[in-house]
């Protein structure tokens, strides 16, 4: 993923059932959606940051 991607990536795009973050055309720069593929590591650091979330923030990352 590209940094622009990362840092504005959304609770809305993370599956973190099936392991996935799915990006829509939108959110890429080549307008191309695509999957990425979550490791075990990155998969279990997200949901940890699930769980400590403000609820009224999309966002992954606050920056």
């Amino acid at each position: 993923m590209r940094l622009g991607e990362i840092l504005h990536l959304t609770w809305d795009r993370v599956d973190l059932k099936a392991n996935v973050i799915r990006l829509k055309a939108e959110d890429t720069k080549t307008n191309d959606g695509r999957l990425v593929p979550l490791t075990p590591e990155l998969t279990a650091l997200l949901k940890d940051l699930y769980k400590v979330r403000y609820l009224t923030e999309d966002s992954v990352f606050l920056v």
